[in-house]
């Protein structure tokens, strides 16, 4: 029988479950057309075997939609008119924080973008973590529409206490 001197006791060994942590924003804008919004996300979440220091698997997430302000029912406004995604910093210039294909074929309405995968920004985790905490990242979109070419949502932090905090996601509370 293992024993760790962290996660054992007198009943032999306890295991200890990962310990993981998250923060995301998210953010909503008017559309040129009046009457739709496009509302977006990001987030990332970060997971580490039972004490470690270091993060050990990254991932993020992102989101875009567009409804209808006045229905709540999807829009159709930018639907098949996205052509790139970017997520930038929201400095005056922007740095590129990461960069994504529109979905082919399309979402579901009123989906306009989706990832969720591995953590694949350009910065490192504890910068993105920051900017994210300090509502200083945007999406932007490019579009085909003339009369919109670029949407920027700006996202806001959407619980930004304890977001530097681990969880311990199962198992007995170790050391």
């Amino acid at each position: 029988m293992f024993l760790s001197a962290s996660c054992s006791g007198i009943g032999g060994l306890k295991q200890c479950g990962l310990e993981t942590r998250g923060v995301g924003a998210r953010g909503q804008v008017a559309l040129a057309d009046g009457i739709s919004t496009a509302n977006g996300s990001a987030s990332m979440g970060e997971a580490r075997e039972a004490g470690r220091p270091d993060t050990e698997v990254a991932t993020v997430d992102i989101f875009v939609q567009s409804y209808n302000a006045a229905s709540s029912l999807s829009s159709d406004f930018l639907r098949g008119h996205v052509t790139a995604i970017q997520l930038r910093t929201a400095e005056t210039p922007s740095r590129l924080v990461g960069s994504y294909d529109p979905p082919a074929p399309l979402l579901l309405p009123p989906n306009l973008f989706a990832f969720s995968g591995p953590y694949n920004w350009l910065l490192s985790l504890d910068d993105s973590r920051a900017l994210i905490l300090a509502g200083q990242l945007v999406l932007e979109l490019q579009t085909d529409v003339s009369s919109q070419p670029v949407v920027r949502i700006p996202l806001t932090v959407l619980a930004p206490n304890n977001s530097m905090a681990w969880y311990r996601t199962s198992g007995d509370a170790c050391g």
